[in-house]
């Protein structure tokens, strides 16, 4: 066969023929489609069809879907048939090709009234794509059903059945509301349809349980290997979903599980838990916790608090749920727990047992072995020391205590809300959503923002307090590498660049405060030059640096101290390139790296502040008209040696002498062909 090319550009004389030569192809899509729809039902025994009906036979509303969404609208409709409504769905399974004639064979002939669901906004149509699909194939036919559309679930918002309860109430109307959108509250353009109270309808025998965590705690993976026990040792059905935040490591973590005794077909959150474990004492203060929890329920803490304590700092918004809805209340001291075995901040095992313990969903001595079995699996190459940690705290996850919950809480009054001065945005936007509850804002909580405009620095306002040790800053070990301010999202550490002459009579007050009320200290910046502080105390830990470090001091040249940390940068060049090293050498280069390290990150920091600042010492030409280059002469550096191929070279002028390439001074050049900076 001779070869041949597809997919040629072509002209415009042609260009169209040929494209539509390809119609019949996709002509013949739906019926090929159908017959391999067939052979899937002979091998699975699962019955697909380009359109599915579900529902009752003579239903006179029936909403038009596809995807995820169908199974949480089959949990709606076997609820309302139930209750005698006449409801049903057409799951659409392909759609495009779209084929009017299967889609009109699949609905009910008794319809009257149909709802359109689309996963997507078409802003400035007259509809979603489905939506006009399913119109137009209706399009001119005696005794046509009136048909509305409707928006949902845009980007993977949650969707349940009592949303879904919700659009079959609307086509109920006399006149139903086209346009509408369901999961939100519209109180702009008012689209939106009433919301409604979530409902469990997960079946007889569905059990549901949320645990609220921290990022990087061990509670994810620990309910993973819940589920696989539960479903690898009995015959229960599982399903889980882990949703995080963004912070990821130390964020929010909200595991969702169910077990039942029939297909689970539930598609969203667990609204509606039968358990909840919250293994993080701070939640009950930032988060709804309770929020859907059933009556007679279970709910299990993690706290450092026990008998008085605990009621005195219970959220009276918790304790009227308990009280309201006879929920039973178990509290453990995990975090001690765990440090006593040596776990460390690891209090997912413990918690993990007393979950099984509480809720009996398998018989404990089971669950017991198999978490076992699972530690092996998960930490047998660490060593058997933490195998036998970890069986330790299996085997005290039974350490839990109730607490007895009195019915005169359901009467208390609620907590006064603290008034503050913060923006209206962070009040009523940024700390809803903060405190999990984005859901429940409005689209008017966006009026003015509708082209994504968000305020800067809202994390300032955002002062979680989920820690369980809170750290101490310890002045004697500081060697103000910035790193902590860096990588402190609250900008509670705040370092400034000051010189000798800034610094004279400046007296920095120490941190006041804990946890949530620290205010942060100021961190002095040691020096011209971006000079490391204590840095000569670094440096006499090296080896044999005691001797000689008075008289580097005492020299008219090193007054500032940079020519002490360039000859340890110089050293440490040295040393890498050294053949061979014993282990002292290795140690003293490992404290070398640690303080080049710094350095480098303190160049950077200083320039940055500079061009930020547009310092007059900065000057940018054309690099060969390909970029903007830019040395700053940081550590004092000779002038490098002439390169030996092509390099573009930029100068900066620092303190009071100007230094470049050519002058007497010593300088460092920034080489764009490396991404670094050429030195001697």
């Amino acid at each position: 066969m001779n070869p041949v090319a597809r997919g040629m550009a072509e002209n415009p004389d042609h260009f169209f023929q040929h494209r539509e030569a390809g119609n019949r192809f996709y002509d013949e899509v739906p019926a090929i489609v159908e017959e391999y729809m067939e052979e899937i039902y002979k091998l699975t025994g699962r019955k697909y069809g380009l359109f599915n009906y579900y529902g009752a036979e003579d239903a006179d509303r029936v909403i038009i879907a596809m995807g995820s969404v169908t199974e949480a609208a089959r949990e709606a409709i076997d609820y309302l048939v139930a209750n005698g409504e006449k409801v049903g769905m057409v799951a659409v399974h392909l759609y495009r090709p779209f084929s009017a004639k299967h889609f009109l064979a699949a609905v009910p002939k008794t319809v009257k009234r149909i709802a359109v669901l689309d996963r997507t906004k078409e802003p400035g149509a007259n509809g979603e794509p489905l939506y006009l699909d399913v119109k137009d194939c209706f399009y001119g036919r005696e005794n046509a059903p009136i048909i509305v559309g409707g928006r949902y679930g845009l980007s993977s918002k949650d969707t349940t059945p009592a949303q879904i309860i919700s659009v079959f109430e609307n086509l109920a109307l006399n006149e139903p509301k086209n346009h509408f959108t369901v999961g939100i509250v519209d109180d702009v353009t008012f689209t939106s349809l009433p919301m409604k109270e979530e409902i469990a309808l997960g079946g007889e025998g569905m059990f549901e349980a949320k645990f609220y965590g921290l990022g990087a705690d061990g509670t994810v993976g620990a309910n993973k290997n819940s589920v696989k026990i539960i479903g690898d040792n009995t015959d229960k059905y599982c399903q889980a979903y882990f949703s995080y935040d963004s912070k990821k490591s130390g964020g929010f973590t909200c595991s969702h599980l169910r077990f039942g005794d029939h297909p689970i077909r539930s598609t969203y959150l667990v609204n509606t838990p039968n358990f909840v474990a919250c293994h993080v004492q701070a939640y009950l203060h930032m988060y709804d916790v309770t929020r859907g929890l059933r009556k007679n329920g279970s709910f299990l803490l993690n706290t450092i608090w026990e008998g008085d304590d605990l009621v005195r700092n219970l959220p009276v918004k918790v304790k009227k749920y308990f009280a309201k809805n006879n929920i039973t209340v178990y509290y453990m001291n995990a975090t001690e727990i765990a440090q006593q075995i040596g776990l460390g901040n690891r209090t997912n095992t413990i918690l993990q047992s007393a979950f099984f313990r509480i809720t009996g969903v398998i018989p404990v001595d089971l669950a017991v072995e198999q978490m076992k079995k699972f530690i092996v699996k998960s930490y047998g190459r660490k060593g058997e020391d933490v195998v036998n940690k970890n069986y330790a705290a299996v085997d005290r996850g039974g350490e839990y205590k109730q607490l007895t919950v009195d019915p005169a809480w359901a009467d208390l009054p609620d907590d006064p809300r603290a008034a503050n001065s913060d923006p209206a945005f962070i009040n009523e936007v940024v700390r809803t959503i903060n405190a999990q509850d984005g859901d429940q804002l409005p689209v008017s909580a966006f009026k003015g923002r509708e082209d994504g405009t968000w305020m800067q620095g809202t994390a300032y306002y955002e002062k979680r307090g989920v820690a369980t040790f809170v750290p101490e800053w310890n002045m004697d070990n500081c060697i103000q590498c910035n790193q902590c301010a860096y990588v402190c999202p609250h900008a509670a550490i705040r370092p400034f660049v000051l010189d000798e002459e800034e610094q004279e009579g400046r007296q920095l007050p120490p941190a006041q405060g804990t946890g949530q009320d620290v205010r942060g200290h100021e961190l002095p910046h040691s020096g011209r030059c971006a000079r490391l502080h204590r840095l000569q105390q670094l440096r006499r830990c090296l080896p044999g640096q005691e001797g000689r470090e008075g008289a580097r001091h005492e020299a008219p040249r090193d007054t500032d101290g940079s020519g002490a940390e360039l000859d340890l940068l110089r050293r440490s060049r040295q040393d890498e390139a050294a053949p061979g090293r014993h282990q002292g050498q290795r140690q003293e280069l490992t404290v070398r790296h640690a303080a080049l390290r710094v350095l480098r990150s303190l160049r950077r920091l200083r320039r940055d502040a500079l061009r930020e600042a547009r310092h007059p010492a900065l000057w940018r030409p054309r690099d060969g008209g390909q970029r903007y280059g830019l040395l700053l002469d940081l550590l004092r550096l000779r002038p490098p040696p002439r390169p030996t191929r092509r390099t573009t070279w930029a100068a900066v002028r620092l303190g009071p002498t100007p230094s470049s390439r050519t002058s007497a001074s010593s300088a460092s050049a920034w080489s764009w062909p490396t991404r670094r900076c050429v030195s001697a």
